[in-house]
């Protein structure tokens, strides 16, 4: 299984698409794509395909740990999500809140609001997810006021994961500048 940009052991966002009713879609943040980048599968499909040993494409997350990796992968993967769950054509894809990691930076923020005009979606809404009841979410006055139909959350159901990655990552930065993990498992000890 290839990653393209990504090492192997990178764990995909998902990506859950809610309305009012409840959950309408949720798949793996993948896609699937030959040498000159067309799309051959997206979401779960694009992770079954790769496991074709004559697929002929690489698996790509354009998410990291929730947040947006590779801009023009990730409005592709959304502008085909939305089209699955017949969202794009929907009323409610005028009226969208995006969920997105608890943290994340203004240039996070920015691509997810350049998402908007990519999208055309009228109005948007930017959540920090904090593990809430995706349908108590509706309920909120932020939701009511802004007339929100449709919800997409990109995260993981597992921040297990995510928290191994991030672990993965500070062993390998240790590796690569040869530093002494001895000393940094102290000073981590000493950060609680």
């Amino acid at each position: 299984m290839q990653w393209g940009k990504l090492r192997e052991n990178r764990y995909p966002a998902d990506i859950s698409i809610y309305t009012k009713e409840g959950m309408v879609l949720k798949e793996k943040g993948l896609l699937a794509v030959n040498e000159q980048g067309k799309i051959l599968a997206f979401g779960n499909e694009a992770e079954e395909a790769m496991k074709n040993p004559y697929a002929g494409g690489i698996l790509k997350s354009p998410f990291y740990q929730g947040r947006i990796f590779d801009y023009v992968s990730a409005l592709a993967l959304l502008k085909s999500l939305l089209k699955k769950c017949d969202c794009d054509k929907r009323k409610c894809k005028k009226w969208t809140g995006i969920m997105i990691p608890e943290g994340s930076n203004s240039i996070e923020r920015k691509a997810i609001e350049d998402l908007q005009y990519r999208l055309h979606i009228r109005n948007l809404v930017i959540i920090e997810d904090k593990d809430e009841d995706i349908p108590l979410l509706f309920e909120t006055p932020m939701i009511l006021d802004h007339k929100i139909e449709l919800l997409i959350k990109i995260g993981t159901d597992n921040p297990v994961m995510y928290a191994k990655e991030m672990a993965q990552d500070l062993l390998y930065y240790i590796e690569k500048n040869k530093l002494d993990k001895e000393e940094i498992i102290k000073i981590l000890q000493e950060e609680k």
